[in-house]
């Protein structure tokens, strides 16, 4: 819980540095004593429960969690209107308050939150600490880093609408990358996506070419979305035992890619172009195809 810490004052208002690793543990103390504010800080809701409080009034606890940690809040419903308390499981929230620690957890006094616009979702939220192994945070770090270096507004677009959907995110977070081949253990798909942007960032000559780079940090982070749902049910299930994963990947990916088109329409038939079938016409041509797949085949060699 030590890292917990950096939910506090302005650090929490500043993920990226979080996320990239630049806050030192001084730093950290630091601010814990200097602030315990929070100002409409992103979290998301990874649990619910409704209760009555022992005056017998209406309360929501929440569990709230980013890249950061971990905290927990409660909501009277007297003291809010129902289109702030009213948020789920999944949801990402904007937080105000005053945050407490006790004893081994961190309460916050929320005086405001609300649902955050889609468009200035962070991925310091919608992938919270508490959803991955301990073991695997550092990857998780540098999925986030990644992510965040993403200069075209319509790719971040792209994927916050993907990991939105608490199901993608959290089965990208912790299902294997391969059932027996390669990264075969829960948290294997994280491990070996990070393990590819590591590779990534090799290839100098790639950093040169802005588009090129942020349409290949995407496909390295969905290239095997898709097992997020045909790894899920076991051997026996027919879609994991049968579905081609790439198949699985353009079904999740319709919907964020038709939104993509709006603003984006070559950026979307490059990822579509992606997943299509071998054998599926026109033919795959896109260095970019060659680069990912290279890439693939170098981590799973591990």
């Amino acid at each position: 819980m030590n890292e917990m810490l950096t939910t506090t004052g302005q650090q929490l208002a500043n993920n990226d540095r979080v996320g990239s690793g630049e806050c030192s543990r001084a730093e950290i103390r630091l601010l814990i004593q200097e602030a315990r504010r929070l100002e409409r800080i992103q979290f998301r809701v990874i649990g619910r429960t409704d209760k009555l409080d022992r005056a017998g009034r209406a309360c929501s606890r929440l569990e709230l969690g980013n890249l950061s940690g971990t905290a927990t809040a409660f909501i009277r419903h007297d003291e809010f209107a129902a289109h702030h308390r009213d948020v789920d499981h999944g949801d990402i929230v904007l937080i105000g308050g005053g945050l407490q620690e006790m004893a081994d957890r961190f309460l916050i006094r929320i005086d405001d939150i609300c649902r955050a616009h889609s468009s200035c979702i962070r991925p310091t939220a919608l992938l919270p600490k508490e959803w991955v192994l301990p073991n695997f945070i550092p990857q998780l770090r540098t999925v986030i880093r990644h992510w965040l270096g993403i200069s075209s507004p319509a790719l971040q677009r792209l994927m916050t609408d993907v990991f939105l959907d608490a199901s993608n995110a959290l089965g990208f977070l912790n299902v294997p990358a391969s059932k027996r081949y390669h990264h075969a253990y829960q948290g294997g798909l994280l491990d070996h996506t990070a393990d590819m942007l590591l590779k990534l960032e090799e290839r100098t000559w790639f950093q040169e070419r802005l588009f090129q780079h942020d349409l290949a940090t995407v496909l390295v982070i969905l290239h095997d979305i898709g097992k997020t749902v045909t790894f899920v049910g076991g051997d026996h299930s027919d879609r994991g035992g049968h579905q081609p994963h790439e198949m699985a990947a353009l079904e999740m990916l319709a919907v964020p890619l038709t939104k993509l088109e709006m603003t984006d329409p070559i950026a979307a038939n490059l990822i579509r172009g992606f997943f299509k079938p071998r054998d599926w016409y026109p033919k795959k041509h896109d260095p970019i195809y060659k680069l990912v797949s290279s890439l693939d085949r170098q981590s799973a060699d591990f």
